[in-house]
């Protein structure tokens, strides 16, 4: 019976480190995304000011400096989840639940998601990055939520704050603002909600 418990407990310990690894992962890779878009947005913005220091064209420069930091956001995500997973599995022979072919769906709904903004006209550049990035966390949490996964609820609430924020667009005049505010709470919500998650997955080693 002593046995037993000890294989529990240890059994426990695993579980509580993987949590905590792509907890930690997903935090941080939270907080590059929503400093990314921000950064995105303000190279579109003052495409015609940076082109001319470089010498390119304003489509040129708008097309290299997005391009190079959505990969950036792209391949930090990538790098945080690979990470953690050869952490753990370097941690432990146990099944990892966080499987290759689960992280693959997450990181293609986002890839899509944020990919397909390329096609959204100019003035509303910051608006489809908001909802984009709304909508990936939504889908992440309802795939999460439905394949037994640990639930995210910092997800939940950032999908919602982004795909509300992005509605005043179709009421507000002056659309320069409406960018402004809306790329405003896209970096709020994802900075915030990626420091929440990683602090909070520290809770995890403190219940080892």
């Amino acid at each position: 019976m002593e046995d037993l418990e000890r294989f529990s407990a240890a059994i426990e310990t695993v579980e509580r480190y993987e949590q905590y690894l792509y907890q930690r992962a997903m935090g941080l890779a939270l907080i590059v995304n929503g400093l990314v878009g921000p950064a995105v947005f303000l190279m579109v913005l003052k495409a015609d000011s940076f082109s001319a220091l470089l010498d390119m064209t304003p489509t040129m420069f708008r097309i290299v400096s997005t391009t190079l930091l959505t990969g950036v956001g792209v391949f930090a995500t990538i790098y945080l989840f690979a990470s953690a997973r050869v952490l753990f599995s370097k941690a432990s022979e146990s099944e990892n639940k966080h499987s290759l072919p689960f992280m693959l769906l997450i990181f293609c709904v986002w890839f899509f998601a944020f990919f397909l903004t390329r096609y959204v006209p100019e003035p509303f550049t910051g608006v489809g990055w908001s909802l984009a990035g709304g909508l990936a966390s939504l889908v992440t949490y309802l795939i999460m939520s439905v394949s037994g996964h640990m639930k995210r609820p910092e997800l939940l609430i950032i999908g919602f704050i982004n795909v509300v924020a992005c509605l005043p667009v179709f009421l507000y005049g002056d659309l320069l603002e409406v960018e402004v505010a809306v790329l405003a709470v896209y970096a709020l919500s994802f900075v915030c909600g990626g420091a929440y998650s990683t602090m909070n997955a520290n809770r995890y080693l403190e219940a080892s």
